[in-house]
């Protein structure tokens, strides 16, 4: 834990509290880092897919209406 924290610290401009958090959270929660990733990977996807099929009409605000109200 100490290693990982002094790590970011050194690499990192977030503070040492915030830092601390974030440790704690993916040594609880080792998998919660990449299901974010790939949640991320996947809405990016669906976008660049809306973007094509929709060409002009494509509406940033109605696709995250549509994302979030999954």
């Amino acid at each position: 834990t100490e290693r990982a924290l002094q790590y970011l610290i050194n690499n990192t401009l977030s503070s040492g509290t915030a830092l601390a958090t974030e440790v704690k959270r993916y040594i609880t929660l080792p998998g919660q880092a990449c299901a974010y990733k790939i949640g991320e990977i996947k809405i990016w996807e669906l976008r660049r897919k809306s973007e094509k099929h929709l060409g002009d009409h494509f509406d940033i605000k109605e696709f995250h209406h549509r994302v979030l109200s999954c």
